[in-house]
């Protein structure tokens, strides 16, 4: 609930000042707007993970499957994502192969994935500014990859990060906003395309969490055989 009450309330503080004509300049005007859309669209992305993960627990959310060329998706994901971390200093490097596999996909759902992985990286990535997006493919997947270079996970939280709430023992990783739910949608929407998310850390050293999607996913059989 917490979560869902602080962007609300800026949002509301930021309104009450807009309406009172107490900003003193246009520049401070457009700023308080950039603001209140970006807790809006924080507000939406908290809305769609606890809906769309209750809908995945329950069985009753069913993939809208499309053609899709991920390097092209990758992408876009990033451009979209990219004013809105700007803002905070920070900047998207992408290693995305070109061209890209065309991959049997819910886009709505690998968006909203990727977007988490994406948010994720950069509220764990402490003094680091930079986060990278590798797109690439093996044998037998094609990898959404999202590195950063901030805190890492001990051996123990790499074990528990997909679990539901799960927050680490470090005052860093406790105090960042979040439900803890971000990266279990993540686990669930990787798994009902077949696939998996995989993570590589080290305490100190940043951490990389990638979601493998097969390359053998067609309209006859969306897992691609779910080969792990």
């Amino acid at each position: 609930s917490h979560e869902f009450k602080s962007p609300l309330t800026a949002i509301r503080h930021m309104t009450e000042i807009l309406i009172s004509d107490r900003v003193p300049s246009e520049d401070r005007r457009k700023r308080y707007y950039r603001l209140m859309l970006e807790q809006s669209e924080r507000l939406s992305l908290l809305i769609d993970n606890i809906l769309d993960l209750a809908k995945l627990e329950e069985g009753r959310h069913e993939l809208e499957l499309e053609m899709v060329d991920v390097s092209d998706l990758l992408r876009g994901i990033v451009e979209a994502v990219d004013h809105r971390v700007r803002l905070d200093g920070f900047s998207i490097r992408t290693e995305i192969e070109d061209p890209g596999p065309t991959i049997l996909l819910d886009l709505e759902a690998i968006t909203q994935a990727t977007t988490n992985l994406i948010d994720n990286a950069v509220k764990y990535s402490g003094e680091s500014k930079e986060v990278v997006v590798h797109g690439f493919s093996d044998d037998t997947h094609f990898n959404i990859a999202v590195q950063d270079f901030g805190i890492g996970l001990s051996p123990e939280e790499t074990q528990r990060v997909f679990e539901r709430f799960y927050r680490g023992g470090d005052e860093l990783t406790r105090s960042a906003k979040g439900t803890g739910l971000g990266l279990s949608l993540v686990k669930r929407i990787a798994e009902a395309h077949g696939g998996s998310v995989v993570v590589e850390s080290e305490a100190g050293s940043g951490s990389t969490f990638s979601i493998r999607l097969s390359l053998k996913a067609t309209a006859e059989d969306p897992a691609g055989g779910n080969d792990g």
